[in-house]
C-alpha cells in the first residue's frame, strides 16, 4: 500500500524577483513551490539582510507568492529572501541573485531659473516663473515661493499648482524691501530655491516708475 509522506515544502521557486524599488520599500515576486510536502502552503516568510550589518531578518509574511516588504533605510543595500511554511515547518530559502539600493527611481527637479517681478502693490507682488529644465523623473505637483523681509530670513509665502507658472504673495507690509525665491516639488522632495528675485519695495506701483533694487 502506498503511503504519503508529509513533510517540509521544497523552496519556492525562482527567481525571486525584486521591483517598484523606492527609497524605502520593494515589492517581491516568485513562484509557489514544486512540492507543497503533501499539505497546502500555510504562507511564505519574507526576510531581508542590510548589507551593512550582514544579518538576515524578518521583513514580512504572505499568503501568495507576492509581498511589498516597507520600512527600508533610504540608500541602504538589501538582499531579500522567502521561505514557503506549512504545518511540518519551513522550507530552504530562496535568495534573489542581485542586491538592490533602497533608493527612488527619480530625483528632486532642477534648480528653477530666478522669478521676475510682474507687478506689486502696498501688500502683494505677482510673480512669474520658468518651469524647472528638469523634473527629476517625476512630475512638478506644486510650486513653493518663499521671501525675505529686510530681516534675512526666508520664510514659506505661497504654495501655486504645478500647472501655473505665477503666483501672488500676499500680506506684505508696506514700505518693506522683499525678495523671493521659488521652488519645485515633486515626490522626490523640493528642489535646491532658484536665485532670489530682484527686491521690490511694497508701494503701490505708480505708472512709468518702478521700485527695483537689482540683487
Amino acid at each position: 500500500m502506498e503511503v504519503n509522506v508529509i513533510g517540509k515544502p521544497t523552496a519556492p521557486e525562482g527567481p525571486l524577483e525584486v521591483s517598484e524599488v523606492f527609497e524605502d520599500r520593494v515589492t517581491l515576486d516568485w513562484k509557489a513551490p514544486v512540492d507543497d510536502g503533501g499539505c497546502p502552503i500555510d504562507h511564505y516568510e519574507v526576510e531581508k539582510m542590510d548589507l551593512a550589518t550582514g544579518r538576515w531578518v524578518p521583513c514580512g509574511r504572505a499568503t501568495a507568492p507576492h509581498a511589498t516588504i516597507a520600512n527600508l533605510q533610504p540608500g541602504h543595500e538589501y538582499k531579500f529572501r522567502v521561505k514557503a511554511v506549512n504545518k511540518e515547518g519551513e522550507s530552504d530559502p530562496l535568495v534573489a541573485l542581485d542586491s538592490v539600493v533602497a533608493k527612488n527611481p527619480f530625483d528632486v527637479p532642477s534648480k528653477m531659473e530666478k522669478p521676475s517681478l510682474v507687478d506689486w502693490d502696498k501688500d502683494h507682488v505677482d510673480l512669474e516663473w520658468k518651469p524647472p529644465a528638469s523634473d527629476g523623473g517625476a512630475p512638478v505637483e506644486e510650486y513653493v515661493i518663499e521671501k525675505r523681509d529686510s530681516g534675512g530670513r526666508w520664510v514659506e509665502a505661497a504654495k501655486v499648482p504645478a500647472g501655473e507658472t505665477k503666483g501672488t504673495v500676499g500680506g506684505l507690509r508696506q514700505g518693506e524691501e522683499y525678495q523671493f525665491r521659488v521652488m519645485a516639488k515633486n515626490k522626490a522632495g523640493l528642489s535646491e530655491p532658484s536665485d532670489p528675485s530682484d527686491s521690490v519695495v511694497a508701494k503701490p506701483r505708480h505708472r512709468n516708475s518702478l521700485t527695483l533694487a537689482s540683487n
